[in-house]
């Protein structure tokens, strides 16, 4: 399992590569692929999320509501704004979130640096100057931006209601994003170009940041070698979910138990669930990938193992015993068919997943997925429009 949650993120984004014509459209189509990536930011970065931006933007709404004018487009702009001091403002805001950013490094979680780090190794066997720019696609197109320009949405502060702190949220957003995809203003929107000065003091610290969190640490390194490396397949629960079926706690006895390798089974069954809901959609991704190493299981400690550990194993084994493996499963076996044809044999033996429990967790849940659903669709409108 641990190998092949692996493979699984190797293999979509290796395919996303694939059908991308130019560095600069990576991870900017709404896809099966950017959408997993996506989902696994949130399932893992939510804490840091919060601990990176709460400050920022506790100091943005801590300034007298007077004083909160961010507007720099001509067209939108009464006739007594000051455009001097909305600039100043803009910048200052831009500041207080670039600087929370990029101190943030060290607070990155090892799941997301290790996704970081295999985004820059896949990308520059194609593209080798773009590696860092694919890294902040996926950092911040995915995973920060659409927190900066609605943070209300993503926990980290109570609604806004004030339409000139939306507006300068937003404005801080473009700015952004250009300043991680390395982009000046130009004649697009020309009421932005006095920010080209912010981004260019700027990018030599983006720049640094994106290439620190792209570097493995001991623990990143570690993460598909022990207990904590199944738990990344958990994040393909969460992605393209129509529903909050993902979300509820299971009725499962054994839901708060966890196997050897850590993972409990309540993990187990949101991605089988995904899975079944979705394999048809992850065929393209998972069909390539042939000749996958699986462990048949066999030691006595596999009675401490959850239900649908246990369902998991014994199908992996069952199967290597037919493709002429050793039935009793003790040793390491290659199976002969691609990963996608294993994951349907899997998922024939285990059958549909249990339904969840019904409980008010999931309304809630769901209401927050929405909110942070509608801030990356207000993200991506940004880019564009004014």
């Amino acid at each position: 399992a641990r190998q092949q949650s692996r493979i699984m993120f190797e293999r979509v984004i290796t395919v996303e590569l694939e059908r991308t014509d130019s560095a600069a459209e990576l991870f900017r189509r709404n896809c099966l692929a950017t959408r997993l990536l996506s989902n696994y930011a949130k399932l893992h970065g939510d804490g840091y999320l919060k601990a990176t931006l709460v400050p920022a933007i506790r100091k943005l709404l801590a300034q007298p509501p007077g004083t909160l004018t961010f507007e720099l487009n001509p067209n939108k702009m009464p006739e007594s704004a000051d455009r001097d001091r909305n600039l100043a403002n803009v910048e200052r805001l831009c500041s207080l979130v670039i600087d929370a950013i990029v101190g943030s490094v060290h607070n990155l979680p090892p799941t997301l640096r290790w996704i970081c780090n295999l985004i820059y190794r896949i990308v520059i066997k194609r593209f080798p100057d773009a590696g860092y720019t694919a890294v902040g696609g996926f950092i911040f197109l995915r995973f920060l931006c659409p927190a900066i320009v609605a943070p209300d949405a993503h926990g980290i502060c109570s609604q806004i209601t004030n339409p000139e702190v939306r507006r300068g949220l937003l404005l801080c957003t473009k700015i952004t994003h250009n300043l991680a995809n390395d982009i000046l203003f130009g004649n697009k929107e020309t009421y932005m170009v006095p920010l080209n000065k912010f981004i260019s003091e700027n990018r030599t610290r983006t720049t640094d940041f994106l290439s620190e969190i792209a570097e493995l640490t001991d623990d990143s390194e570690s993460l598909f070698e022990g207990a904590k490396s199944v738990a990344s397949s958990s994040a393909a629960a969460a992605a393209a979910r129509p529903s909050t079926d993902y979300v509820g706690s299971e009725a499962d006895t054994d839901a708060g138990q966890t196997d050897s390798t850590g993972v409990s089974t309540k993990d187990f069954v949101a991605v089988q669930r995904f899975i079944f809901d979705h394999l048809d959609r992850l065929e393209p991704y998972l069909g390539r990938e042939s000749m996958v190493r699986i462990q048949a299981p066999s030691k006595p400690s596999d009675k401490r193992r959850s239900a649908h550990a246990r369902a998991i194993g014994a199908a992996a084994g069952e199967k290597a015993a037919g493709n002429g493996g050793e039935a009793n499963g003790s040793s390491e076996v290659t199976a002969t068919e691609n990963l996608f044809t294993q994951v349907s044999y899997l998922m024939r033996q285990l059958g549909p997943p249990p339904a969840p429990a019904e409980q008010a967790q999931p309304k809630i849940a769901v209401v927050e997925t929405t909110a942070a659903a509608g801030s990356e669709d207000m993200f991506y409108e940004i880019l564009r429009r004014d």
